[in-house]
């Protein structure tokens, strides 16, 4: 509900809250900023963060940087270390399925660390 349709019916939506243990959500421009819930339940939310949890700025300058890593375009001294890496495995008979393993879960790691980058980047 938006808010300025939760400040006109706030009567009606705490009894309801209050009577039928109706959730109500408080929007503003669309995106949900609060709630009205039944007291009843205020036990089970005493401690609990709702939505993304704050940062603080140690851990924001760790993923920052974590994030510029990935990004980072390699080098071509980086490629030719990763094609003699890769060629020297496959001399020693490297699994294939978990040579793919390993390389899609530091693919993984990296989109992560870029949507990571992304996200305190906007």
């Amino acid at each position: 509900m938006a808010l300025a349709d939760a400040r006109a019916e706030l009567s009606k939506i705490v009894t309801l809250a209050e009577h039928t243990g109706r959730i109500t959500a408080i929007t503003r421009y669309g995106k949900p900023v609060a709630a009205v819930v039944p007291a009843a339940l205020l036990h089970l939310l005493a401690g609990a963060h709702i939505g993304p949890r704050p940062i603080e700025a140690s851990e924001m300058d760790r993923l920052a940087a974590r994030a510029r890593a990935a990004v980072q375009r390699p080098s071509s001294d980086d490629i030719t270390d990763a094609v003699d890496e890769v060629r020297a495995e496959g001399a020693e008979g490297v699994d294939v399925a978990t040579e793919y393993s390993r390389v899609s879960k530091k693919i993984a790691a990296q989109l992560t660390a870029h949507q990571l980058y992304l996200q305190t980047h906007g």
